[in-house]
């Protein structure tokens, strides 16, 4: 499905139609606090506030997608690998991505990559 409201956002920021500060203000006055922690941590903007360890986010099988509208699936989780224990493999890839526990990104071959999150 394409993002077409997305793209005419983003369109008209670019063309400078529209003021990016106030599209901003206006959609995370939108989304609830919860959610704006949650992409601002999932985008790497800000650390998340851990006081104990993190639960993983993910289990093997789960499909994930990740900003470039990549789709993969979860083939391992990695107990033993306590800083990106996440390993996805995307559709066409010849290897796995490695992430965090809640989806942070970690390697990648061809291009810089985006967190994940769960489709």
């Amino acid at each position: 499905m394409a993002r077409e409201f997305t793209n005419k956002l983003i369109a008209a920021c670019e063309d400078g139609d529209l003021d990016p500060m106030t599209i901003l203000r206006e959609l995370v006055g939108f989304m609830s606090e919860s959610d704006v922690q949650e992409f601002c941590e999932n985008e790497g903007y800000f650390e998340p506030d851990v006081e104990e360890e993190e639960e993983c986010l993910f289990e093997e099988g789960d499909v994930v997608e990740d900003g470039y509208g990549d789709v993969g699936t979860v083939v391992e989780i990695d107990e033993s690998d306590e800083e990106y224990p996440v390993k996805v493999m995307f559709k066409g890839a010849e290897d796995t991505c490695s992430y965090t526990k809640i989806g942070w990104y970690f390697t990648s071959n061809s291009k810089p990559a985006l967190n994940i999150h769960k489709i």
